[in-house]
């Protein structure tokens, strides 16, 4: 067997051969959740904003709001904290998985 053309893959310590599909490679790399990052999960329009930098918020607490599909989101606070930076401002036109605030 040519051991060229596998890829090396282990799981709890044991080893297999095997190759991955183009699809597998190709795919979005984990990474670790931020709790206090705030991104949006839709493209959209800031229409309002409701906190600036500094403002203690706690979860659930309304940071702006973004018009996406002729929808008005509210934009919530995912944690407890104090708002360290406010990244976009009212009429920022936003793609998916902008960053727009972070909450330490």
């Amino acid at each position: 067997m040519d051991d060229a053309k596998y890829d090396k893959l282990e799981i709890d310590g044991v080893y297999y051969k095997t190759t991955f599909p183009e699809k597998f490679t190709n795919r979005k790399q984990w990474t670790p959740p931020e709790p206090g990052a705030v991104r949006t999960y839709i493209p959209g329009t800031i229409v309002e904003m409701h906190a600036r930098e500094g403002d203690q918020v706690k979860s659930g607490d309304l940071l702006c709001i973004l018009d996406a599909m002729k929808m008005r989101n509210r934009v919530v606070a995912p944690v407890n904290g104090t708002i360290a930076r406010v990244l976009v401002k009212k009429g920022d036109k936003l793609p998916k998985d902008t960053l727009m605030f972070e909450i330490k």
